[in-house]
């Protein structure tokens, strides 16, 4: 799916609108933060943060290690 769309003022900065159909499938909201990334091609917006996977991965790894400690506290 592609979109063409318009750079407008928006106060000091420059914003553009996504599209209703892009908002939908990639679940976008009013006030998430997107993360730009330059390109060789060009600007990739994405919602994906990579900070918040990074956080996510430890996360993941202290759940599997303390697997049995945590289903205890969570049937108490």
């Amino acid at each position: 799916m592609t979109a063409t769309v318009k750079a407008r003022m928006v106060g000091g900065a420059t914003g553009i609108t996504i599209p209703r159909e892009m908002r939908d499938r990639y679940k976008i909201e009013n006030g998430d933060s997107l993360t730009l990334i330059a390109t060789e091609n060009g600007i990739l917006v994405t919602p994906f943060d990579q900070q918040f996977e990074t956080t996510m991965t430890a996360a993941r790894s202290v759940m599997r290690q303390y697997r049995n400690a945590l289903r205890n506290l969570a049937s108490k």
